[in-house]
């Protein structure tokens, strides 16, 4: 599916069911990665990656592919334990797919998380939140998944504005 199809049927989960959590997963150095094994290998894990994300999503959730190595996730869950639980599987899965390929390098990924805590039945709020999430998340070299922060996001969103 892809970016489009997603936020279209995102709107339509959380006007059913407004308990719900968006996730935005990318890859550490996708470009790199192409760069260094060619593009043939960074669309086979593209693929593969896919594929974990599939067994990863239970009934009435959904995922799509944005750009390069960009993924969303809309999951019916809004416990963050349960929510860091399944990504931490989702992200081990696919560190496991490098053995996979008999090759020494490692591969990292960063999760942004936004639960939809105030039941809103509006996707582009969230949409916002995940991607704030996700920058965050993107600035540590382990597997990091990072859950949305009103507080942070209005600092520097203040910050911003001096600016």
């Amino acid at each position: 599916m892809n970016f489009a199809g997603f936020r279209r049927e995102a709107k339509e989960a959380l006007e059913a069911d407004p308990e719900a959590s968006m996730v935005s997963l990318n890859i550490h150095q996708f470009k790199f990665i192409n760069e260094i094994f060619g593009r043939e290998y960074g669309d086979r894990l593209l693929i593969e990656i896919k594929e974990v994300l599939e067994q990863g999503m239970k009934e009435g959730e959904f995922f799509a592919r944005d750009r390069a190595d960009l993924f969303y996730l809309c999951l019916l869950e809004t416990d963050r334990e349960k929510i860091l639980e399944r990504l931490q599987d989702i992200m081990d899965a696919i560190v496991k797919i490098s053995s996979h390929h008999h090759n020494n390098y490692r591969i990292l990924l960063y999760s942004g998380v936004a639960i939809n805590e105030e039941g809103n039945k509006d996707v582009t709020p969230l949409m916002t939140h995940v991607m704030f999430a996700l920058t965050t998340a993107k600035g540590s070299y382990q597997n990091n998944v990072w859950f949305y922060d009103f507080k942070l996001h209005e600092k520097e969103k203040t910050e911003n504005y001096v600016e």
